[in-house]
């Protein structure tokens, strides 16, 4: 379906392939391979939004969706976050709130700020992940945190890439 670019064809196989990937955990891995592709097919519907799903989830996100837009509110957020700008764009749920949070910055605690002002830059790459992590399983607001300690590293790629994930896969634990 997708090396023919028929959208009919495509639209009926996108939804099983989708599932397959995600019960494998390779929505990244399938997006790196067939983002591309996908946007350059013209899709309505759910179609449409799980090929929008497929480029977020892309290394080049930014790109492949730059002009495009969604009426689900969990794509626009996702848009947004894809262009590196969250703030402002409604948000329904304590994650989407808690990483939004992360890219507007939070108030690092005292001993993380000291390990920045250290530049102990490989442990707070860690903590950040484990903020996350754990915030994930319960305290919503290390997210923000964890999001908040990648980009004052300069990691803003990484914390878009991680945001979107947490936004698209809605992976716990």
């Amino acid at each position: 379906a997708l090396g023919a670019a028929d959208p009919d064809a495509l639209a009926k196989a996108l939804p099983t392939v989708l599932t397959q990937m995600g019960e494998a955990r390779l929505e990244v891995v399938f997006a790196e391979l067939f983002a591309d592709r996908l946007a350059a097919v013209s899709l309505t519907g759910v179609a449409a939004d799980l090929s929008l799903t497929t480029q977020l989830l892309s290394m080049q996100s930014e790109r492949l969706t730059a002009a495009k837009s969604s009426t689900d509110p969990r794509l626009t957020f996702a848009l947004a976050l894809a262009r590196g700008k969250p703030a402002g764009v409604p948000t329904n749920d304590g994650l989407s709130r808690a990483i939004a949070a992360g890219f507007a910055g939070v108030a690092l605690p005292p001993d993380l700020s000291a390990m920045r002002d250290q530049k102990r830059v490989g442990e707070l790459i860690l903590t950040a992940s484990e903020k996350i992590s754990r915030g994930l399983e319960g305290d919503i607001t290390d997210v923000a945190l964890g999001l908040t300690l990648l980009r004052q590293l300069g990691l803003e790629e990484v914390a878009r890439r991680t945001a979107l994930e947490l936004v698209l896969l809605e992976r716990r634990g």
